[in-house]
C-alpha cells in the first residue's frame, strides 16, 4: 500500500515537471530555436588515456543542417543515461534540394515503410531524424514491442551520408510520442538502424523526386513460397512478424543496399529542384531535367487527410515570454565518471528536473504514457494564452547571439576529436625549395554528381589463349572507355574487394568450389555474371553433372531474331528439364531465390544453350552460355578448315548475339563509338641544341641507317627535313625533328614552362599505343617527356588496362637520378612525389584552389574520396651510377567518362576560371615536380617535409585494411602512414607495426577491403 502511494506521488510530481518541460519547449520554439533529442556516444576511457586526450562533450546539431556552423547550445532540458534533450539557437535549417523525395507508394525503398492513416494537427513542424547504419540482423524490424517511425508523421525526404537522415512532417502531439519512443529505446527504423538524433528544423527547397523508383531492385530476397507483393498488401499489417520474418536482409544485402542509397545521395548533392533522379541499368544514379510542378495547395484538416506531397514550411508565431525563462542556460562542463559521460554544472532550476532521472525507467515510461493526452491539451491552451497576451518579438541577430556569455558554439557531431588538428592547411604560399608555398590541402568544393568509380569488367579464366579471346570479344561489344577490363585470379576473387565497382564478371572453364559462394554473394548485391562454357552451371543445376558433356560440338541454335546459327557448343546429352525457380545459398549461408529462363536450346538435342538466372529481390543476373561466344573463326583458319567456313559465315551473328546478351540481358553499355582512332606520327619539340645533344648520344644505339631507334615495344624513326616517313603503326612511330604539330600549342606550353630540365624536350603524337612505349627500353634524356591525346593500349599498375580517351592528359617522363642521392636510394617515393605535384600544380593555378584533389595509395589521384581522376605507374632501372625512372601518368582534364574530370569540378563550383588546357597542365605539373625533386634531393629534412605534406592530401590515415602474409594468413590492421620507402605502414591489433605492398589488383582500398602483402616488419611496441 505504501509503495502504491509513493508511486502515485512520484507520478504526480513527474507529470508536473513534464508539463513545465512542455511549456519550455513551446517557448524555445517561439524563440526560433531547435529542439534536439540525441544519444551521447559511448566513451571508452582507456582509449583516451592511451592517446593522452581529454574527453569532450559531443555536439548535438547535425552536419545535415545548413547553418550548423553557427549553432549555439541553449538549455539542457533532459538527461537520462545516454539520452539528452536540449535547445539549439538559431533554429537549424535543411535544404531539401539535396535530399530525395519518398515515394508516395511506400514500400521497401529506401527503407521499409508501412502505410499509416495519420491525421496531423495544424501546428505542423518538420523533424530531422538521423540514424546509424549499423546492421543488427533485423533487431528492431520484426519485434512486436517496437513501434515504427511512420506512425509519428509523414515521411517527406531522405538522405544517405555518413548517417541516414529522414525529414518527417509531424505535429506537437506526434512529436511528443516520437520523443517518448526514442527515450524508451523502442523506435524502429528498418533493419536495426539505431536512431541517434531527432531534431526540429526549418525546411527550404524541394526534394529531388525518383523518376523510376519502380525499376530499383528490392533490397530483400523473398523466401521460397512467400506471397507476392499484392498478397502482402492485403495483410492486416505489413510489419506483422509472421508475414515479414523471411524478409530479413543478409549482411551482404544490407551493405549493398546502403552503398546504393549513398550513391543516390551523392548524385543529388547539388540538385536545384529542377531535376529528377533515375537509376541506369548499370546501377549509376543520374540527374535528368524535369518540368517544374505547379504549387499544390495543402489539404484541408477538416477532411481528416494529410497531403503527401512536399509539406509547407511552418513558421510558428513568435510570442513574448517571461524573461526569467528566456535566457539560455550555460553549457555544462564534461566530466568522466564510471565510464559514462555525465553532465554537471546545471543550474538549481534544472537540477530538480534531472533528479527524477534516476528512477526506474519502466515506471517513468508508464507515467510518461499517461501524460500524452494531457500534453495535447496543454499545447492548445498554452498557444492560445500566449498568443492572446503578447505580440512576437524579433529574434536576436546572429552577432548578438554570439556575444551572449552563456551560449557556447558547438562542434559538429560528426567531427572526430581523436584526430583534431589533422588536415589543417599548411600555409605560406610560390615556392622553390620549400613546401611553405604549397596550397592548403583542405579545399571547399563539394562532391559532384558523378559515378563513384569507373565500372570494371572482370575475367576469370584458367586458359591464357581463351582469356585473350574473351578480351577480344569484349573489345568488340562493350562501349569503349566506359569499362576497365581486368584479369583476376582465384585469390583476388575470394577477397570480395572487387564487388562494389564491378559491372560484369565473365567466367570460363573450371571454377574452384570455394569461388561459387562468392559469385552468388555478388549476385545478391545486384551483380551480373556471364558464364561461358563454365562448370559454374553445375552450382544451380547439379543434375546436369549426371549428363554426358560433349564439348566444342558444331551445332545449330536459334535466339530471338537469329535463326539456325552454327557455332561451337558444349552440349548435355539427355539433359533434364530445368526448373522455373530454385533456391541457392550465398557465402554467408543465406538462401535466395533464382528465377530460371531458358533462352535457347540447340536444335538437335534440345540441350540448353543460353540460360538466364535472375535473383529475386536484388535483380542480380547470371547468364549461362554453353555457346562458345569467345571463339573467333580466324582461330581455326589454318588449324581446322572444316570448322572455319561455317564459323566464318556466322561470325557476325556471334558478335551480335554476344552484344545483345551483354547489353539486353546483363545491362552493360554496348553503344558503338562514333569514330575509330588510328595511329599518328610524332613531333620532337624543344631547343635545337638539346635535340641534337640527345640524338648524338643515341647514335651508337641506332641502326646503321642512323634513323631508327628500337625501344622495347616500339621502333622510333627520326625524320629530318625533306625526308619521307612511313605510316605510323602499333610498332613503328615516325618522329619529325623540325615540324610543329597541328594539335599541340607549343607557344602556350613553353610560355608556362619554367623548368631547367623536365619537359624541355618533348615527343608529341595525337594517337599512340602508350606514351610509356616511347621511353621504355633505353636511357634517352633526363627530363624527356612523351605526350599523347589518345592511347590505344594504355597500361596501369600490374599491367592493368588504363582507359585513355581524348580529354585525358597523358604523359610519360624519364628521370635520370644519381644512384647515391637521397631519391636514388629511395626511388620508390618518386611516384608519390609525382602524384603530389599534379595536385599542388592544379590547386596553385588561379581559380583552381577550391578543387578537392586527394591521393589514394599507392598511385591514384581522386576527386574527394569518391571518383578516380588519375593514376600513374613508375618503373626504375639502375644503369651504372644512375637510376633511370620512367613515370607514366594520366589525369582527366576534360573527359567526363568514365568517372569525372577537372572541367566537371570547375562547373560544379561555378568557378570563373577558364578550363585548363593540356599544354598548361603539362607545364605546371613539370614545374612543380622539378621543384619537389630539388627539395627532396637537398636534404633528408626536405624529403620529410614533402612527405608530411603528402599525408595532408591522402585518404587513408586511420583506415582499416586487410593484409595477407606470404603464408596466406590474413589480419585486420590500421593504416599509420607511409614508411621511409613509400610502402604502407600499418599497425596490427597486437601493436606490431610493419610495412605492406599492394597486391596485383587492390580494387578499392577506400572501401575497407584492400588486400596487401607483407613487405617487412618495422618494429614491435
Amino acid at each position: 500500500m505504501f509503495l502504491s502511494f509513493f508511486y502515485a506521488a512520484a507520478t504526480w510530481v513527474q507529470s508536473s515537471r513534464l508539463a513545465e518541460l512542455h511549456s519550455r519547449i513551446l517557448q524555445i520554439t517561439a524563440q526560433n530555436g531547435s529542439l534536439v533529442l540525441y544519444k551521447v556516444p559511448e566513451v571508452i576511457h582507456s582509449d583516451f588515456e592511451n592517446r593522452g586526450i581529454d574527453a569532450q562533450v559531443p555536439s548535438v546539431t547535425s552536419k545535415f543542417c545548413e547553418n550548423n556552423d553557427c549553432a549555439k547550445l541553449g538549455d539542457l532540458l533532459w538527461s537520462y543515461n545516454s539520452k539528452r534533450l536540449c535547445s539549439v539557437f538559431p533554429k537549424q535549417s535543411i535544404c531539401a534540394n539535396r535530399w530525395i523525395k519518398f515515394s508516395t507508394d511506400q514500400g521497401e525503398f529506401p527503407i521499409n515503410i508501412a502505410s499509416e492513416d495519420l491525421v496531423l494537427e495544424e501546428d505542423r513542424l518538420h523533424v530531422m531524424i538521423e540514424a546509424d547504419y549499423q546492421f543488427t540482423e533485423g533487431r528492431h524490424c520484426f519485434q512486436a514491442e517496437f513501434v515504427k517511425l511512420e506512425r509519428f508523421g509523414l515521411l517527406h525526404a531522405w538522405k544517405a551520408g555518413e548517417y541516414f537522415g529522414i525529414l518527417l512532417e509531424t505535429d506537437a502531439n506526434h512529436l511528443t510520442r516520437l520523443g517518448l519512443s526514442f527515450l524508451q529505446n523502442i523506435l524502429s527504423l528498418d533493419d536495426g538502424m539505431e536512431v541517434l538524433r531527432i531534431q526540429t528544423v526549418d525546411v527550404i527547397g524541394k526534394p529531388c523526386p525518383m523518376l523510376n523508383a519502380d525499376c530499383i531492385p528490392a533490397p530483400r530476397s523473398l523466401p521460397m513460397g512467400s506471397e507476392t507483393s499484392n498478397e502482402k498488401d492485403e495483410c492486416d499489417t505489413r510489419f506483422a512478424v509472421e508475414s515479414m520474418a523471411g524478409l530479413l536482409m543478409s549482411p551482404i544485402q544490407w551493405k549493398s543496399h546502403v552503398e546504393l542509397l549513398q550513391g543516390f545521395s551523392r548524385a543529388v548533392n547539388d540538385a536545384d529542384g529542377s531535376v529528377g533522379l533515375m537509376l541506369s541499368a548499370d546501377r549509376v544514379a543520374n540527374l535528368v531535367p524535369i518540368a517544374t510542378d505547379p504549387p499544390t495547395p495543402p489539404s484541408s484538416p477538416r477532411n481528416g487527410s494529410v497531403h503527401s506531397e512536399a509539406p509547407k514550411i511552418i513558421e510558428l508565431d513568435k510570442v513574448n515570454v517571461d524573461q526569467s525563462s528566456n535566457v539560455p542556460l550555460p553549457l555544462p562542463q564534461a566530466e568522466i565518471n564510471d565510464n559514462k559521460s555525465v553532465i554537471s554544472g546545471i543550474t538549481s532550476h534544472s537540477e530538480s528536473f534531472y533528479s527524477c532521472a534516476s528512477q526506474d525507467m519502466g515506471k517513468l515510461t508508464e507515467s510518461l504514457e499517461q501524460l500524452n493526452k494531457a500534453l495535447s491539451s496543454i499545447t492548445d491552451e498554452t498557444n492560445e494564452d500566449e498568443a492572446a497576451e503578447t505580440k512576437a518579438e524579433p529574434a536576436e541577430t546572429e552577432a548578438e547571439a554570439a556575444e551572449t556569455e552563456d551560449v557556447v558554439p558547438l562542434q559538429p557531431l560528426e567531427s572526430n576529436f581523436l584526430t583534431a588538428g589533422k588536415g589543417q592547411p599548411l600555409t605560406k604560399p610560390s615556392f622553390k625549395g620549400s613546401t611553405a608555398s604549397l596550397p592548403s590541402a583542405t579545399p571547399k568544393s563539394r562532391s559532384p554528381t558523378t559515378p563513384i568509380k569507373c565500372p570494371n569488367v572482370l575475367i576469370y579464366c584458367d586458359n591464357t589463349e581463351v582469356n585473350e579471346s574473351i578480351k577480344s570479344l569484349l573489345r568488340q561489344t562493350i562501349k569503349r572507355y566506359r569499362y576497365t577490363v581486368y584479369n583476376v585470379n582465384a585469390e583476388q576473387m575470394k577477397s570480395n574487394a572487387w564487388q562494389k565497382s564491378t559491372a560484369l564478371v565473365v567466367v570460363h572453364g573450371n571454377i574452384p568450389d570455394n569461388l561459387a559462394p562468392t559469385i552468388i554473394s555478388y549476385l545478391v548485391t545486384g551483380g551480373k555474371v556471364l558464364s561461358i562454357a563454365s562448370d559454374l552451371i553445375f552450382v544451380p543445376f547439379p543434375d546436369l553433372q549426371k549428363c554426358e558433356l560433349q564439348e566444342n560440338e558444331l551445332v545449330t541454335f536459334s535466339y530471338q531474331k537469329w535463326k539456325q546459327i552454327r557455332l561451337l557448343n558444349n552440349i548435355f546429352s539427355n539433359s533434364p528439364a530445368l526448373p522455373s525457380s530454385l533456391e541457392i545459398n550465398d557465402s554467408s549461408g543465406y538462401s535466395h531465390k533464382l528465377n530460371i529462363n531458358v533462352l535457347s536450346k540447340d536444335d538437335i538435342t534440345n540441350s540448353p544453350s543460353l540460360v538466364l538466372a535472375t535473383m529475386v529481390g536484388s535483380g542480380g543476373k547470371m547468364l549461362f552460355s554453353q555457346v562458345h561466344l569467345e571463339v573467333d573463326a580466324q582461330m581455326h583458319q589454318n588449324s581446322n578448315p572444316a570448322l572455319y567456313a561455317p564459323l566464318k559465315e556466322h561470325d557476325s551473328a556471334r558478335l551480335e548475339i554476344a552484344k545483345e546478351i551483354i547489353s539486353g540481358q546483363l545491362g552493360l553499355d554496348c553503344t558503338k563509338d562514333s569514330k575509330e582512332d588510328s595511329f599518328t606520327a610524332a613531333y620532337f619539340l624543344g631547343r635545337h641544341e638539346l635535340k641534337m645533344e640527345m640524338l648524338n648520344n643515341l647514335k651508337p644505339k641506332m641502326d646503321a641507317a642512323g634513323g631508327f631507334l628500337q625501344m622495347d615495344n616500339l621502333k622510333i624513326e627520326f625524320v629530318g627535313k625533306g625526308a619521307n616517313a612511313g605510316a605510323a603503326t602499333s610498332k613503328i612511330l615516325p618522329c619529325y625533328l623540325h615540324t610543329c604539330p597541328p594539335h599541340f600549342n607549343t607557344v602556350e606550353y613553353y610560355d608556362n614552362l619554367q623548368t631547367e630540365h623536365l619537359g624541355r624536350l618533348l615527343i608529341y603524337s595525337d594517337v599512340l599505343t602508350s606514351s610509356v612505349d616511347v621511353l621504355a627500353g633505353t636511357p634517352l634524356y633526363h627530363g624527356l617527356a612523351a605526350v599523347t591525346r589518345v592511347q590505344l593500349a594504355g597500361k596501369g599498375r600490374s599491367n592493368n588496362e588504363w582507359l585513355s580517351p581524348e580529354g585525358c592528359a597523358m604523359f610519360s617522363l624519364q628521370l635520370h637520378l644519381p644512384a647515391k642521392s637521397i631519391l636514388g636510394q629511395k626511388i620508390s617515393l618518386i611516384q608519390h612525389i609525382a602524384a603530389l605535384a599534379v595536385c599542388v600544380a592544379i590547386r596553385e593555378a588561379p581559380g583552381f584552389d577550391d578543387i578537392d584533389l586527394r591521393l589514394k595509395w599507392p598511385n591514384d589521384i581522386y576527386a574527394g574520396d569518391y571518383a578516380k581522376m588519375g593514376g600513374l605507374v613508375a618503373n626504375s632501372t639502375f644503369v651504372g651510377d644512375r637510376v633511370i625512372c620512367n613515370i607514366g601518368l594520366g589525369f582527366n582534364l576534360t573527359n567526363s567518362e568514365p568517372t569525372t574530370c577537372l572541367q566537371d569540378l570547375l562547373l560544379e563550383l561555378k568557378a570563373k576560371a577558364a578550363p585548363m588546357s593540356l599544354e598548361k597542365y603539362l607545364a605546371l605539373t613539370f614545374n612543380k615536380l622539378e621543384s619537389l625533386i630539388e627539395l627532396a634531393q637537398s636534404s633528408e629534412e626536405g624529403l620529410e617535409e614533402i612527405m608530411t605534406f603528402y599525408h595532408a592530401y591522402w585518404l587513408h590515415s586511420g583506415a582499416e585494411v586487410t593484409v595477407r602474409s606470404e603464408d596466406g594468413k590474413e589480419q585486420r590492421v590500421t593504416v599509420q602512414g607511409l614508411d621511409p620507402y613509400g610502402y604502407l605502414l600499418v599497425r596490427a591489433h597486437d601493436g606490431n607495426q610493419f610495412s605492406v605492398q599492394p597486391d596485383g589488383n587492390s580494387f578499392d582500398m577506400l572501401q575497407d577491403t584492400s588486400v596487401c602483402g607483407v613487405k617487412s616488419r618495422i618494429n614491435s611496441t
